[in-house]
C-alpha cells in the first residue's frame, strides 16, 4: 500500500488518533514526500528511508489475530509529536511541518536585483604588446574559482588585457596574460581572477530555457562600464554547428564576453555576437557549454597549474606569474611569464642569480612537474619566461631531455 500527498498525512493523523494502529499486512511501505516509511510485521523493527529505527522497541502486539502498534512509538519514528491531554481525555497529534512538500519554488526577482550582478561583471582592456598599445575593449563574467568567463575573440589579438572590476576605481586595473583555458571555434576563453574574493555569478541550467522567457544583460558596450538592459529570448538557434540563444536584450560592441541571466538571476548565458544589419538579432553562448569547459580536466589541470605560480613568494619579496597551459598532441606545454616590474621581473633576474634563490625555486618547479605527472602526462615542455630571457626545460617519459637557460644572461 502506498499512500502519496496530502492522503498520506490526512490518513496518518486519522490512524494516530487511535491508541494502536491496526496492521494487517506483513510489509507496509508508506510513501510522504521523500521519505518511505516501512513496518516489517516478521521482524518486529520499523525503518526510515531503509535505516533500522529502534529495533525491538517497535512492539508489535497481536490480539484476536489482529496486529496493533503503539501509538507513541510510531509517532516518535514518523517525526510528529503526541500530547495527551488529562482534562479532554484526548490525544492531540502535533506537526511542525508540511512533509508532502517536496519542491522548492524559486522566486522571481526585479530586474533591480538581478543588476546587482554588476559586482560579478568585469571590464577587459586589450594590449597589443607589453607596453600599453590599447586595442579595444570587452567584457566578463566572474565565474567562482578564481575564473573569469569572456569570449575568446575579446582576447584573442592581445598580448595583455587589464581586468577592472565594479568597485575598482577609474584608470586603474589588473594587469594579465594568458588563459587557463579556451575553446577558439566555441568562442570561450576562462582566464584568472587577479581577486578571488570578487562575488562569482550564479550559474543557471540553459538546456530548460523558454521562448518569449525575460532576461537581463550586463555588459560593457563601447567602453560604458556595466550596462544593464532587459529583453526576452526570441529564439534559439544553430549558427556554424553550434547552439546560440537569441535575445531581444541589447548587445553592442564592448558588451562581448558579457551575462545574460534569467529572472531568477542565475547566469544562462555569455552574450557573444549580434547581427549588425538588424534590430534586435543577438546572441548569447548558452552556459551548458560554459559548464562543459569548465569542468574539463585540462581547465582543472591548467588551474592547479597557474595556482602554483600566480604569487611565488620569496622571503619578503612577491612575484607575480601569468601563464598560457595547454595540450598538444601527448605533449603539454607549460608557460609562466614574468613581462614588468610590478609583476617582479627585474627583481627576479638579481635574485636568480643567487644559490638559494634557485633552490627555492626549484621546488616549486618539482610542484609542477608532480601535477603533471599526476594528470598523467609523461612529456611536456615547462617555460619561465622573465622579460627577454627563458628557461625551458623539455621532458619525455618523465625524463628531462634537453635544458637551456638565460636567466643567467646579462642584458
Amino acid at each position: 500500500m502506498v499512500m502519496k500527498g496530502s492522503d498520506v498525512l490526512n490518513k496518518k493523523i486519522f490512524a494516530l488518533i487511535l491508541a494502536f494502529v491496526i496492521v494487517f499486512t506483513l510489509t507496509i511501505p508508506i510513501s510522504a514526500g521523500q521519505t518511505l516509511y516501512q513496518l516489517v510485521m516478521s521482524q518486529d523493527t520499523f525503518f526510515v528511508n531503509g535505516k533500522l529505527f529502534n529495533s525491538g522497541d517497535l512492539p508489535i502486539l497481536n490480539y484476536r489475530g489482529v496486529n496493533y502498534v503503539p501509538l507513541r512509538k510510531l509517532s516518535e519514528a514518523l517525526g510528529i509529536e503526541t500530547e495527551y491531554d488529562p482534562v479532554t481525555k484526548a490525544i492531540n497529534i502535533v506537526t511542525k511541518a508540511d512533509i508532502t512538500k517536496t519542491e522548492t519554488v524559486k522566486v522571481e526577482k526585479s530586474v533591480e536585483e538581478i543588476a546587482e550582478n554588476v559586482k560579478s561583471t568585469v571590464f577587459i582592456s586589450m594590449y597589443s604588446d607589453i607596453g600599453e598599445t590599447y586595442i579595444g575593449s570587452g567584457s566578463g563574467v566572474v565565474v567562482g574559482g578564481g575564473l573569469i568567463v569572456t569570449n575568446y575573440h575579446v582576447i584573442d589579438d592581445a598580448v595583455r588585457y587589464g581586468i577592472s572590476y565594479n568597485n575598482t576605481p577609474d584608470n586603474q586595473e589588473y594587469g594579465r596574460s594568458g588563459f587557463i583555458a579556451f575553446e577558439m571555434f566555441r568562442d570561450i576563453a576562462v582566464i584568472p581572477s587577479p581577486n578571488e574574493l570578487i562575488q562569482a555569478a550564479k550559474l543557471g541550467d540553459s538546456s530548460n530555457l523558454k521562448l518569449g522567457q525575460k532576461v537581463v544583460a550586463i555588459g560593457s558596450p563601447k567602453g560604458l562600464k556595466n550596462t544593464v538592459s532587459e529583453g526576452i529570448i526570441s529564439g534559439f538557434r544553430n549558427i556554424d554547428g553550434y547552439d546560440f540563444i537569441q535575445t531581444t536584450a541589447p548587445i553592442s560592441p564592448g558588451s562581448s564576453g558579457g551575462g545574460l541571466y534569467n529572472m531568477q538571476g542565475e547566469l544562462i548565458g555569455i552574450t557573444s555576437l549580434k547581427q549588425v544589419d538588424g534590430e534586435s538579432l543577438n546572441f548569447a553562448i548558452p552556459i551548458n557549454d560554459v559548464k562543459r569547459i569548465l569542468n574539463d580536466n585540462n581547465t582543472l589541470l591548467n588551474r592547479e597549474l597557474y595556482n602554483c605560480l600566480s604569487t611565488y613568494w620569496y622571503i619578503d619579496s612577491a612575484y607575480w606569474f601569468n601563464s598560457l597551459c595547454f595540450p598538444d598532441g601527448t605533449q603539454y606545454h607549460v608557460n609562466y611569464y614574468l613581462f614588468n616590474e610590478h609583476e617582479g621581473a627585474d627583481r627576479f633576474l638579481a635574485n636568480y642569480k643567487d644559490v638559494t634563490f634557485r633552490e627555492s625555486f626549484s621546488i616549486k618547479l618539482d610542484e609542477i612537474h608532480a601535477k603533471l605527472i599526476n594528470a598523467g602526462y609523461t612529456n611536456y615542455i615547462l617555460n619561465v619566461n622573465v622579460k627577454n630571457k627563458s628557461l625551458e626545460m623539455q621532458y619525455k617519459d618523465n625524463e628531462l631531455v634537453t635544458i637551456r637557460n638565460t636567466l643567467f644572461d646579462n642584458p
